[in-house]
């Protein structure tokens, strides 16, 4: 098979589509799908989907950089393909309702390639997120790792649009420091000189200051099995890194977090400081993976029970874990970013748990997790309406909600929780 068939075979397989349970009658289709593509909805899950258009949402997990670096690339119809998912029904969602390509085969990729280079030009994320999606803030994570696990390289933060985005950094920034001269660097920043860990901790609370400075609302951190933090242990391998002794950390296939109680302590700290300044810490858990288990966070949620943790992507399939910890610990919430597009069925099934096992102030339903693909951003935004849509409305239909109770839980879930969570303070219009 050519590389353009492959290509073209990517756009045109099956999509795992969510579809309404329990609806009678006529269904309504999305305009302009093959008939083998049509995602169906009850007619009471497509007046849903209509209400929900017309709200705000909070995107609260991306990882775009400034518009002026999307800009700079040569975009065509293979910037809307995520490497992230097998699933191409955010893409196909863009280009027929941004880029007017309904059927989307071999014979009209050039087509959609010179509309969407067309597109590509200053307010581009204004025209797609603002005025066709309704986001009003992207939280998003300005760093480009630089090829090893724990360095990362931060965009230009003043080139961000203020008034619509929101930044998310890194831990690894300050607490994975493994020489001399990463902490002379980082405390070069405020003038500072270090020769103890507490002198570094002075410059992690600056830096944090810094960063909510300039817009950030929330430090990204990873599940991991962590140990209790080891003040003695800690500054035993703080002295070596300071000696530029610790080879052991510079291994590039030895994660940050592993086995460091260097990294354990500072993070452990940062966790502490981000209460006292109101910083949420957004908690990646792994597809699957036993190591970023969910799990691995309830003795951080008990130490520090006023700082906020923001589950993200559920621990897909198993869905239990995350699902029992949002409901037991008042610091602990639970985010469907990237799930809409990872497993729509199972998504599905995991927003009527949560509607019964949850409070409803705990749940945020919405994130893209892409980087350049704007336009799939908003694909996924589509879905991730009519999969709530199509949950609420079977409650609906079995006479268990009204429908102003319905959109009222969209409400909360694609905007007041993550507002009140972040502490965003933007009401919806």
């Amino acid at each position: 098979m050519t590389k353009s068939a492959v290509c073209s075979a990517a756009w045109t397989a099956p999509l795992a589509v969510a579809r309404a349970r329990g609806g009678t009658g006529k269904t309504r289709q999305r305009p302009g799908w093959e008939e083998s593509e049509l995602n169906t909805l009850s007619p009471v899950a497509g007046r849903l989907v209509e209400a929900f258009r017309e709200m705000d949402v909070i995107d609260s997990h991306e990882h775009m950089p400034p518009e002026t670096e999307r800009l700079k690339r040569t975009v065509n119809w293979q910037t809307l393909l995520s490497l992230t998912s097998g699933n191409s029904r955010p893409a196909h969602i863009a280009a027929a309702e941004l880029y007017g390509v309904h059927k989307v085969a071999e014979s009209e990729l050039n087509l959609l390639s010179g509309r969407i280079a067309a597109a590509n030009t200053p307010g581009i994320y204004r025209r797609v997120l603002r005025d066709r999606g309704r986001i009003r803030t992207i939280l998003t994570q300005p760093y480009r790792p630089k090829g090893i696990d724990w360095e990362f390289d931060y965009w230009n933060l003043d080139e961000y649009d203020s008034d619509l985005f929101r930044m998310v950094m890194g831990v690894h920034t300050c607490a994975a420091i493994r020489t001399a001269q990463r902490v002379e660097q980082l405390a070069g920043e405020f003038g500072d000189s270090v020769s103890n860990l507490d002198d570094y901790l002075s410059v992690v609370e600056k830096q944090m200051k810094k960063w909510q400075s300039k817009g950030a609302v929330a430090i990204k951190m990873r599940a991991f099995p962590y140990p209790k933090p080891d003040r003695a242990q800690a500054e035993d391998l703080f002295h070596k890194v300071m000696r530029n002794q610790a080879d052991h950390l510079l291994r590039e296939d030895a994660p940050a977090e592993v086995q460091n109680p260097l990294f354990n302590f500072i993070q452990d700290h940062m966790f502490a400081v981000a209460r006292d300044m109101g910083l949420v810490f957004q908690v990646h858990t792994g597809l699957d993976q036993q190591e970023r288990h969910p799990k691995h966070m309830v003795p951080i949620l008990r130490r520090h029970p006023r700082t906020r943790f923001d589950l993200h992507h559920m621990w897909l399939p198993d869905v239990k874990e995350t699902m029992n910890i949002g409901r037991q610990y008042d610091n602990a919430f639970i985010n469907l970013a990237w799930c809409h597009r990872c497993s729509p069925t199972a998504t599905c099934t995991l927003m009527d748990l949560l509607l019964d096992h949850v409070p409803l102030h705990k749940t945020i339903a919405f994130g893209g997790d892409y980087r350049w693909e704007v336009e799939t951003v908003y694909g996924e935004l589509v879905m991730a309406r009519e999969h709530l849509a199509a949950v609420l409305a079977r409650r609906i239909e079995q006479r268990e909600m009204t429908q102003a109770k319905a959109i009222a839980i969209a409400g909360q879930w694609f905007y007041d929780n993550a507002v009140e969570i972040y502490g965003l303070g933007k009401q919806r219009d």
